[in-house]
């Protein structure tokens, strides 16, 4: 009713002088048609801006145009450019792609992969985890309950001092009785730089998630906020030769970052940072808090413009 009726371009004209930035994650083969019909409608119903010229604007004290939308993906697959980039780049829409850079420089893979890999690759029916002092009984009886176990594990551990998650994932392969290779596999592998190189110079912008994408609000080390922070923007920046404005807090929820990780963002220089918290953003919305909408390549059309209006976050 809402499509048949002109009922969403009423919404959009109620949110005229809002922008919206939307959050992508993954995009697996055989997304790419799917992908480039829903960029075509953000480009039919939208002025769809990169987050530099949304700045851009506002630091000139100007009124954004109507219906601004702007487009991030994070974390910094290599899928991004084999099945995104190519929607992307026909269509002339710009996005901001967020950086895990020791994901990138091959000395980590995303930790949450590490966890799920672990519980896909294990023989064994069952096991014991020991989270916060609590014991935890796993059955891994098929692959839709290992998936609900890598959920569960997940989720905890994110709640864990950040010493405590870094060690509980470093001896999850051995309780599951299985050896990780050094680098994930194919279908979890980062961009390398020469291809983000690439893609910087065909119009694709590029921002920093951290160093490791650690839960920054539960960082305890001296000195590792700021590292973490601050060294993923010095390392993008030395890989293409120019400032790094944009950052993103890892899992991004208000529980996930403090006021002295916004505090830190801030001093390291960026002019912009994104959390997963849903809704709409207004000129004065607080720079380093700017919230976005969830979305997946995989939507149907219709579902994804409602989810552009925020009909699906609240």
């Amino acid at each position: 009713m809402l499509h048949g009726v002109g009922g969403m371009e009423l919404l959009r004209q109620r949110n005229r002088d809002r922008f919206r930035i939307l959050m992508y994650h993954r995009f697996r083969s055989g997304v790419t048609e799917q992908l480039h019909r829903q960029l075509a409608a953000f480009r039919r119903h939208y002025e769809v801006l990169s987050l530099g010229e949304i700045a851009d604007i506002l630091d000139r004290n100007k009124p954004l145009p109507p219906k601004t939308l702007a487009i991030t993906v994070d974390d910094g697959y290599r899928d991004f450019l084999e099945n995104a980039f190519p929607a992307f780049e026909s269509l002339g829409v710009p996005a901001t792609v967020y950086l895990v850079t020791d994901f990138l420089d091959r000395r980590c893979w995303l930790w949450t992969d590490r966890v799920t890999c672990a519980l896909e690759q294990t023989s064994r029916t069952s096991f014991d985890l020991v989270v916060s002092a609590s014991s935890l009984r796993f059955e891994l009886r098929d692959a839709a309950v290992r998936s609900r176990a890598a959920r569960t594990i997940i989720e905890a551990a994110k709640k864990l001092p950040n010493a405590e998650r870094e060690a509980l994932v470093e001896r999850l392969p051995g309780l599951l009785e299985v050896q990780l290779d050094a680098e994930p596999p194919a279908a979890l592998q980062a961009l390398r730089w020469d291809e983000v190189r690439d893609m910087a110079r065909r119009g694709i912008e590029f921002g920093a998630h951290t160093c490791s994408h650690p839960i920054l609000s539960r960082i305890e080390e001296n000195g590792r906020l700021r590292a973490e922070i601050e060294d993923s923007r010095r390392r993008i920046a030395e890989e293409l030769g120019s400032p790094v404005p944009h950052f993103c807090y890892p899992n991004g929820t208000p529980a996930d970052f403090t006021g002295a990780a916004v505090d830190c963002v801030e001093q390291a220089g960026f002019r912009t940072a994104t959390t997963t918290t849903p809704g709409m953003n207004t000129a004065d919305e607080p720079r380093f808090r700017l919230k976005r909408f969830g979305m997946e390549p995989e939507s149907p059309l219709d579902f994804a413009l409602e989810r552009a209006e925020g009909l699906h976050d609240r």
